[in-house]
């Protein structure tokens, strides 16, 4: 049998000692049980960060088919459990993310969420494309602060107020702020929309 890889290894160990948290989850007392809920939210964090790191690695490097003849998407929708859809969103959403080291970063050590994560993406992504390199690095400085206390949405918002900081001069006129608020509500509307369709089969499927 062959001696699994150290990341391998790491990962078992990781799963062991998560299944030791779950059998004794009904005899810890009250506050110890409240500790490891906050303590298992922290966890997941990282973890969620760190899939998202090594799903935009393996991309990158393309190592399904290097390895396995197939893409990534086949090998991660195998089980069954997870859809081709959500699975292609997941990759695709990390290999942006990988555009912004720190964001994704501070993603896989559990400092923000994932979907803190990708609001500050959108937000940096968005400022005017006239801002430099140092600008934008500042911006993404501001918002990584601002995630220490603020959700995902309030992120979102936060665009006009790191233009006051980092290029007041670009912000356009209320006219032109208005609409792009307007637009950024659409996208939140969108965002939270939940359709319907009937397929081919006759079955019902959410899209």
């Amino acid at each position: 049998m062959a001696v699994p890889a150290p990341v391998i290894a790491s990962v078992e160990h990781a799963l062991a000692d998560l299944g030791a948290v779950r059998a004794a989850i009904g005899v810890v007392s009250d506050r110890e049980l409240l500790d490891a809920v906050e303590s298992l939210l922290a966890l997941q964090r990282q973890v969620n960060g760190t899939v998202s790191v090594a799903l935009a690695a393996a991309e990158a490097r393309n190592v399904a088919r290097r390895t396995r003849g197939t893409p990534l998407e086949s090998v991660l929708t195998r089980s069954g459990q997870e859809t081709a859809r959500h699975v292609r969103n997941q990759v695709f959403q990390a290999g942006i993310l990988a555009g912004r080291p720190k964001v994704h970063d501070a993603a896989a050590a559990g400092r923000i969420t994932l979907a803190q994560a990708q609001a500050i993406r959108e937000v940096v992504d968005g400022l005017p494309a006239r801002l430099d390199a140092g600008q934008k690095e500042q911006a993404e400085e501001l918002m990584l602060r601002a995630a220490d206390r603020c959700p995902a949405d309030v992120l979102r918002t936060m665009a006009d107020a790191v233009l006051d900081q980092v290029a007041p001069e670009t912000k356009g006129t209320t006219e032109q702020r208005q609409a792009k608020l307007d637009a950024r509500d659409a996208r939140a509307r969108q965002r939270r929309s939940l359709r319907f369709g009937i397929t081919t089969d006759g079955s019902i499927e959410d899209r």
